[in-house]
C-alpha cells in the first residue's frame, strides 16, 4: 500500500529506492529518511514527510524537499484482524 500511495510524491531515485527495500532494515532507513509523523486519530491515519527533489543540473542544482501527506481510514475489518494478530501473538509467547 506505501509503494503505491507514495509513487506520485516520489522523485525517480527515491522510487527506485524504495523498489528495493526488501527486508526490515532497509525499509526501516527509509521510512526514517523520509517519514517525519505518523499521526492516528480515531479511524484515520496520516503519514507525514519529504522527499528531496534537485532542481537545476550540474554544481548549480538545488536540493529542496517535497513535502507530502498520505491519509488512509482504518476500517473495522483492519482492527480486527490486528486484534486476532496481537492475540495470537500473545498465546504464541505464552508456551
Amino acid at each position: 500500500m506505501l509503494h503505491s500511495k507514495t509513487r506520485p510524491y516520489l522523485p525517480d531515485h527515491s522510487f527506485k529506492r524504495c523498489g528495493k527495500c526488501n527486508d526490515f532494515a532497509t525499509r526501516r532507513q527509509f521510512l526514517l529518511d523520509h517519514v517525519e509523523k505518523v499521526a492516528i486519530q480515531k479511524d484515520k491515519a496520516s503519514l507525514h514527510g519529504a522527499v528531496p527533489i534537485k532542481a537545476g543540473h550540474g554544481a548549480d542544482a538545488e536540493t529542496n524537499a517535497l513535502p507530502f501527506c498520505i491519509e488512509s481510514e482504518i476500517t473495522s475489518e483492519e482492527r480486527r484482524r490486528e486484534r486476532m494478530r496481537t492475540v495470537e501473538e500473545m498465546q504464541t509467547a505464552s508456551f
